[in-house]
């Protein structure tokens, strides 16, 4: 008799076989699934990383520029700090992540108090590395900045850090600036000022940012004037000053620099201008040296008046008499020559001790070059660090190549015409009168203004 339901056939080898076969293949392709998500999890997290390390980058660049701007502009290291701190948080991180050193304490930096170090340190959660049990990961970023100096063709700086106004420009007078520009550096708002319709052609000008330009009268600029976050120091502060001399032939005192010249008119102890008066056609000459006392040009002959290459030091004669002036309209000229005016303190009487005024009012034609080398390389006209006279320029025709360099006076030009190839760096100046003056801008002195950048 049949049983009531099927017996079970024993199974072939071959489907033994392949059952097994196929069993392996879902445990492989599961190890290699895993394997594959893995991967997938971990390009996932790392992505992420990524792009908040770029976020912390670029909050670590922000928070040092800003902590470095602070300093230029004259704050503290608290101040500085500060800022840093809340450009941070503006993108972010909040202080107790961020870190500001000044000066920074590693690097090629390290110890700069000039340069700002931020470093955030920032902690995110990961996702699919959590099942390798890293629940969370660190990401850090460091930047450094600071002011560095960078060339700007500054034809005219103006020194003064307080004066209101440095600049003054009025009466329809036109100013170009061929192939460079202008500083104000002083803090007084306004710190330039023009009036009278007049005008300023420059490549850029630039005032201290707590200054300002002040245009009035239809006055214009062909650029808007730019504020600047620092106050330049004077570039010419360290060159040495020359010293003059009490003899024709030997350098004394010991120290001195400039031997006392034969056309001098006066002595050390008694200073006494020399009165050149030209009053016909025949040419005259000056040889370089101490001029104790000054010197006075005046007449209105043909002749000229030429100053022999070297350097001339106009050394006391009192505010009244000493410096050079010039009147008349006889043309001067030198090549390679310096001009530099300074006091007389061992004068016999106080009112012969301080520095004269140049005053170049003649209407003659002037054509002076600096020299092109040596020590006072590029030095046409300068005064000492006491004289405050004023320098004033009346004429209308100037050829001249160098710099005016007045560290405490002002250059008060009511004249015009083509000064020529000059940089002027002046404590303040004032241009008046209505003739157009234009100065072409030439690299005599290497102004490095600061400015901020990140530098690691």
């Amino acid at each position: 008799m049949r049983p009531l339901w099927p017996t079970r056939q024993a199974a072939r080898p071959g489907i033994l076989a392949r059952r097994a076969e196929h069993g392996q293949v879902i445990v492989l392709a599961a190890i290699v699934a895993s394997i594959v998500l893995g991967m997938a999890g971990l390009a996932i997290d790392v992505g992420f990383a990524m792009h908040e390390r770029g976020k912390v980058a670029n909050a670590a660049d922000a928070a040092s520029m800003a902590g470095a701007g602070v300093l230029l502009n004259g704050g503290d290291n608290e101040a500085a700090i500060t800022a840093a701190l809340s450009y941070a948080e503006q993108n972010g991180y909040h202080a107790s992540s961020t870190t500001v050193n000044i000066p920074p304490l590693s690097g090629p930096h390290k110890g700069n108090s000039t340069y700002v170090e931020v470093i955030i340190n920032t902690t995110r959660p990961t996702y699919f590395m959590r099942v390798l049990q890293i629940p969370t990961e660190t990401v850090s970023a460091r930047a450094v900045a600071g002011f560095v100096p960078t060339p700007k063709n500054y034809a005219l700086v103006i020194l003064d850090h307080t004066a209101c106004p440095a600049y003054t420009q009025s009466s329809s007078s036109s100013l170009t600036i061929n192939g460079g520009g202008a500083l104000v550096n002083s803090s007084c708002n306004p710190s330039a000022t023009q009036s009278g319709g007049s005008s300023v052609t420059a490549d850029y000008l630039d005032y201290y940012y707590k200054g300002g330009w002040q245009l009035g009268n239809n006055a214009t600029t062909s650029v808007p004037p730019e504020p600047v976050g620092f106050q330049l120091a004077d570039p010419l502060a360290g060159l040495a000053r020359p010293i003059p001399c009490t003899s024709t032939t030997t350098y004394t005192p010991a120290g001195c620099t400039v031997l006392q010249s034969v056309d001098s008119g006066g002595t050390q102890s008694n200073p006494g201008q020399t009165h050149i008066s030209v009053n016909n056609n025949s040419p005259s000459s000056l040889h370089p040296g101490v001029y104790w006392g000054g010197l006075k040009i005046d007449g209105n002959g043909g002749g000229s008046v030429t100053f022999l290459p070297g350097t001339y030091i106009f050394a006391g004669g009192g505010t009244n008499a000493g410096g050079v002036t010039y009147s008349g309209s006889s043309p001067l000229s030198g090549s390679g020559v310096t001009f530099f005016n300074t006091d007389d303190p061992s004068a016999n009487s106080q009112s012969k001790q301080a520095c004269g005024a140049f005053s170049l009012t003649g209407n003659g034609v002037l054509n002076f070059t600096a020299p092109t080398s040596g020590t006072w390389k590029n030095m046409l006209f300068w005064q000492g660090d006491t004289c405050t006279q004023t320098f004033s320029y009346g004429g209308g025709g100037w050829t001249t190549a160098g710099v005016i360099y007045l560290p405490v006076a002002q250059l008060s030009i009511a004249g015009g015409g083509n000064l020529g190839a000059m940089q002027i760096i002046v404590d303040t100046l004032k241009y008046s009168g209505s003739n157009p003056l234009s100065i072409n801008y030439t690299d005599y002195v290497q102004v490095m203004p600061p400015k901020v950048e990140l530098v690691e």
